[in-house]
């Protein structure tokens, strides 16, 4: 009986491959900064949607890479992110994210 279950397991057995991607939260504040100089300034869900290659969509440790990268350039005052204020002085619109300069402090 043992032969019998022989082939059978092996076919139940299923291959999984895991693929994995070496990214970097530094190679991540490079594309930061690559589309904050082409750019004045970008909204910041912006910043996602360009994460990925052309029009793929991004793969989960390039989000979180970028966001890391984000909040690194930040910390490090190299960008700002800002939101704009209702009358009532309450957040309201897009977030936006611009490259930190000497002059924006002028």
């Amino acid at each position: 009986k043992k032969e019998m279950f022989d082939g059978d397991i092996e076919a139940l057995v299923l291959k999984h491959e895991i693929e994995t991607e070496h990214v970097t939260v530094r190679d991540r504040m490079m594309v930061v900064m690559d589309l904050l100089e082409q750019n004045e300034s970008v909204e910041f869900m912006q910043i996602f949607r360009t994460a990925g290659e052309a029009d793929a969509r991004p793969t989960r440790s390039v989000l979180v890479a970028t966001f890391l990268a984000v909040l690194e350039l930040a910390r490090l005052s190299a960008l700002r992110i800002y939101q704009g204020l209702s009358e009532r002085g309450t957040p309201e619109g897009a977030i936006r994210v611009v490259i930190s300069t000497a002059d924006v402090y002028a």
